[in-house]
């Protein structure tokens, strides 16, 4: 008995030395990724950098304020009081703030894509292992699903961080629905249909609020992936009654988590007449490619698709379809990961991009999963075809180096020697004539880290339009920030930005001045350079208009926080307390987890 606790204990640490080599052998493999691409202390342009630094740097200004929950963007998206801020979930911003506290910009920005990619990481295999898979296997899938190449460029060389952080919390899902599936479809136990079943709804309701506080049209995806799924075992499983129990708890569950978020966003959109994001007037195959396209676009770096390891899987999985070495549970696997890739093509893309989903805009976004999947499937179908353990564990070693080396060669020779020959440094000031490039125009730039706030100081044409009233007007007053009093530009004005506010200078006339601010519904505070409080009303372009005296000098404006606001806050950190405590003491609602 004694040698028996012994060994379990050896195996035990075993693992767990696994485990943290595995950590530490892809942290280092991302660190030299990042160290080669920010050689120098250079960022590249990225189709969004511009737009997530921007609200990076909005949360990080306010926050020295004191202020962390800002409601309007007034140090950044052009200062004009837009409630991009609010508009989009800002979890992975948060963390990008406070590095910025900490590290120059450069290295602060970088530091945030290896913790992301990171986290990606460990919840892969983490979840890998809970589907079964040993943790050779379950390392095999996470440095797959990581390194893929569609996952990398979406990250480094788009800036896509709200999407690229969603996928990071995607598998989390996705064992929800894999326990799911063995409940209420494998498993023939009788269960008490009030029982909440804690192992199957936390990564559910987890999932989902980690992807609603980074991405909302990522997690509009699977919310459709879930509800599809959720309609199968529905008609085909058992035990109905309890199935909707756990569907509605983390559910709510989810809903609670994102109340800061989601709550917000509701009023804002519920209250204000606003321009939401168009798609794209046409579906291009770059959005939503065609099997020819899939296979051209997995061996370049400027890749949307499923990358070439999926396709090896793919093809893998069709040769042995047929084979006595493949299950039922396999071929199912096999059925998923082509459908999953099918969905983010453009034969099914074309017949609804016109219709309500046609908002997700970018249909590859569904591809995240198809890879994941086929991650765990080519793990599978190598432990089927090869029972020789060596063989097995030779190439998975050899999948792992692949996918590293296409990583790093697509990196360099197909998007890095390209951005150096031809960026150019953001060093000059901003102005209406002297815009920053716009992306895949054919002129490129980078920024160190004094020139990285540049990104934050022009007119921006990558997001910070969205979510504008519908009746606001760009005219050249509200771009250059002027101050109109009686109708005239007050050329001398000076404005400066507040936490939720901006305050604006100058010896203005008696009557009234037109601010370029914009108003959405809400509780604002306006005031002049005695603490007054001054009259105002908005005009039909959705601008401030100020009652002001003839020794005006100053006009501050500032939006409180609603107690709707402050309510879904507390609600939300309320509960985020609560799952803390319930995964401290998990294992008293979790029972026979592996």
């Amino acid at each position: 008995m004694f040698k028996s606790k012994n060994l379990v204990d050896f195996k035990r640490r075993l693992k767990r030395i696994q485990g943290i080599s595995g950590f530490f052998f892809i942290g280092i493999v991302f660190a030299v990724l990042l160290l080669m691409i920010g050689h120098g202390h250079i960022l590249y342009q990225g189709a969004d950098e511009q737009f997530h630094y921007n609200r990076i740097y909005e949360l990080y200004r306010n926050m020295q304020h004191g202020n962390f929950f800002p409601t309007i963007s007034t140090y950044s998206a052009n200062q004009i009081g837009s409630s991009v801020i609010t508009m989009y979930p800002s979890l992975p911003n948060y963390l990008g703030a406070l590095l910025l506290f900490v590290f120059p910009r450069v290295p602060a920005i970088y530091l945030l894509i290896w913790i992301q990619w990171m986290v990606q990481y460990v919840i892969a295999r983490y979840v890998s292992r809970q589907m079964g898979l040993t943790n050779g296997e379950s390392f095999t899938v996470a440095v797959l699903f990581t390194t893929a190449t569609p996952l990398v460029t979406q990250t480094i060389q788009q800036w896509l961080f709200g999407e690229v952080w969603a996928m990071s919390f995607m598998p989390l899902i996705l064992l929800g629905l894999y326990r799911i599936a063995k409940k209420f479809c494998f498993d023939n136990k009788s269960t008490n249909l009030q029982k909440v079943d804690f192992q199957i709804i936390w990564p559910l309701a987890i999932g989902f609020a980690l992807m609603l506080n980074c991405h909302v049209l990522s997690s509009a995806i699977l919310f459709v992936y879930t509800a599809i799924f959720s309609l199968i075992v529905f008609i085909f499983g058992k035990k109905r009654l309890n199935f909707l129990l756990q569907m509605f708890i983390a559910g709510v569950w989810a809903f609670l988590l994102s109340a800061g978020f989601l709550v917000p966003f509701l009023y804002n959109s519920a209250t204000n007449r606003l321009l939401t994001p168009q798609p794209y007037d046409y579906l291009s195959t770059w959005a939503a490619p065609g099997v020819k396209d899939i296979f051209h676009s997995s061996f370049s770096f400027f890749s949307n698709t499923i990358g070439f390891i999926s396709i090896i899987s793919l093809i893998l999985g069709a040769l042995l379809f047929f084979t006595p070495k493949y299950g039922k549970k396999l071929k199912a696997l096999y059925i998923a990961a082509v459908l999953l890739t099918l969905a983010g093509t453009r034969y099914v893309w074309v017949h609804i991009y016109n219709s309500p989903l046609g908002i997700i805009q970018f249909p590859h976004r569904v591809f995240v999963v198809a890879i994941f999947v086929l991650s765990i499937l080519i793990v599978l179908s190598t432990r089927k075809l090869f029972k020789n353990k060596v063989v097995q564990k030779t190439l998975m070693g050899l999948l792992v180096t692949v996918s590293v080396l296409l990583m790093f060669v697509g990196a360099r020779n197909h998007w890095l020697n390209t951005m150096r020959a031809t960026s150019s440094n953001v060093n000059y000031v901003p102005s209406e004539s002297h815009k920053l490039p716009a992306p895949f125009s054919g002129t490129n730039f980078y920024t160190k880290s004094n020139t990285t706030d540049n990104l934050t100081k022009y007119w921006e044409t990558f997001g910070a339009f969205d979510y504008l009233p519908q009746n606001i007007k760009l005219s050249s007053e509200l771009l250059a920030h002027k101050v109109v009093v009686n109708g005239e530009v007050f050329e001398k004005t000076n404005y400066q930005s507040l936490p939720n506010g901006i305050e604006y200078t100058g010896h203005f006339k008696s009557g009234e001045a037109k601010l370029p601010l914009i108003y959405y519904k809400g509780n604002y505070k306006v005031t002049d350079q005695s603490g007054r409080t001054l009259d105002y009303y908005v005009n039909g372009e959705k601008q401030f208009v100020v009652q002001t005296e003839k020794d005006t000098t100053e006009i501050k404006v500032v939006r409180k926080h609603s107690i709707l606001e402050i309510s879904s806050y507390v609600i939300s950190l309320i509960t985020w307390i609560a799952t803390l405590v319930f995964f401290i003491h998990r294992k008293r609602f979790v029972k026979g987890e592996g």
